[in-house]
């Protein structure tokens, strides 16, 4: 698990986007703090020009205004971009962030040098904040790159690449393989072509969930057809054998106790376990999640990632986990049968009847008040269902285009209830009387 385990005694894996930012204490400190300042502001002036040239509109506002003392309100047009511009610009951000991380490393390095141990650290977590993949600032925590899972202790690491296998085919002694793998603090990695599924469970239990895996991301791929920017790396899977495993990792992430599996934006990892019933609706909601953000906003670059932070105070977040929930009954062996998120729901349906026509509160809720202490989880949800349903079924020929136009936006913009229209394609009064009518014919 990812800042799980003290990488070392004195510079702990833990949450780097929490630590405090670096305050040069010296002369060479400040020198080294300056150079590593200038080279983030032009990087991301670099990466606003290619986005102005490659029709990025909103990801370039968001490159100016990041570099700017007083940042304003986005005023940015549209996106006009495909899926290969938004290929090019993650690579450009990989590479001019990279560039700027390693000067946060000189910083650090600098502050090491003359003793600093406070400075240092700043600098480590400065250089993984402006590029999580800074190698530098990785093994300084002592952690060390495994496909598709990113960065974790070096020991853990080394350990799990001699327990990686390509593909579900079991080992010669499954029984002896589960005995010295499926462990908590143990655990093996499975490869499939698009993902990389890291298990702690039983390998039976776990080929048998994978196997439907790859199937699932062709699936949710085609839903989002030309929006789709996928490229060929491998979404990072952990899958946990016991409880408490699993709650400890969703302690650690500060989540709510009666969460079934979470998918973690700024990692770019989706976790859930593997110990009881329901395991595969689970993995297909979390997976769904993976998916459509690798789609649509790519591999996790930087913790200054604009779309990322919109998202989570934007209004509208039914619809991302609306698509979550249209997938939760996909069946690999039934890949052209027709989605349902409120098949088997009726009832849940019937008894959030009220809160799933107030459409007015639904779309105001954020990914922050979606699941807060006050919050009628199982109504938001319902609710998502409910809109998902009508958008991509009974109406998709009116509203399924207008679905994945809000979907996308949701994605890379900071959305307001009054930018509905604009982000849905559609007049809102037309859609709420075609879903309202919709809606009681399904609970009479």
């Amino acid at each position: 698990m990812p800042f799980a385990v003290l990488a070392d005694a004195s510079l702990p894996a833990d949450d780097f986007t929490k630590a405090a930012n670096p305050k040069p204490q010296s002369a060479k400190q400040q020198a080294k703090w300056n150079s590593a300042a200038e080279a983030f502001n032009n990087a991301h002036k670099a990466l606003a020009e290619i986005c102005k040239k490659r029709g990025l509109f909103e990801e370039g506002d968001y490159h100016t205004q990041i570099t700017r003392a007083k940042p304003g309100k986005s005023s940015a047009r549209a996106n006009t971009a495909k899926p290969d511009d938004y290929r090019a610009y993650w690579k450009a951000g990989r590479e001019k962030l990279g560039a700027a991380a390693a000067k946060w490393m000189d910083y650090a390095n600098a502050a090491k040098a003359e003793g600093d141990d406070t400075q240092y650290k700043a600098g480590v977590c400065q250089a993984l904040k402006t590029c999580i993949d800074c190698e530098g600032a990785r093994k300084a925590r002592g952690e060390a790159v495994i496909d598709g899972l990113g960065w974790l202790p070096e020991a853990r690491v080394e350990a799990l690449k001699k327990a990686t296998r390509e593909g579900l085919a079991p080992p010669e002694d499954v029984a002896a393989f589960d005995k010295q793998y499926a462990q908590a603090g143990a655990g093996y990695v499975l490869l499939t072509k698009h993902f990389a599924v890291c298990s702690t469970a039983k390998f039976a239990a776990t080929a048998e969930l994978a196997k439907s895996f790859d199937a699932l991301y062709e699936a949710v791929a085609k839903l989002l057809g030309e929006c789709a920017a996928l490229t060929d790396e491998r979404i990072g899977v952990f899958l946990y054998g016991t409880a408490a495993e699993f709650g400890q990792a969703n302690a650690q992430r500060e989540g709510t106790s009666w969460s079934g599996g979470f998918y973690r934006a700024r990692s770019g990892l989706a976790h859930f376990p593997l110990y009881e019933g329901g395991a595969q609706a689970a993995a297909n909601h979390e997976l769904t999640h993976a998916i459509v953000d690798y789609a649509l906003r790519g591999k996790p670059i930087s913790a200054y990632d604009g779309p990322r932070g919109k998202q989570s105070a934007a209004a509208c977040f039914w619809i991302a986990e609306g698509v979550a929930m249209h997938f939760e009954g996909f069946d690999a062996s039934k890949a052209d049968a027709p989605l349902s998120a409120l098949r088997g729901r009726e009832d849940a349906l019937k008894a959030r009847m009220k809160w799933c026509r107030d459409l007015d509160a639904i779309f105001t809720l954020t990914a922050e008040s979606w699941a807060r202490d006050d919050a009628d989880v199982g109504g938001n949800y319902m609710a998502a269902a409910a809109l998902t349903e009508f958008c991509l079924g009974a109406g998709k020929e009116k509203y399924a285009s207008c679905f994945m136009k809000l979907l996308r936006n949701h994605y890379t913009r900071e959305l307001e209830v009054k930018d509905f229209e604009n982000a849905f394609g559609a007049k809102r009064a037309d859609f709420e009387a075609d879903y309202l009518k919709w809606f009681d014919e399904q609970v009479k």
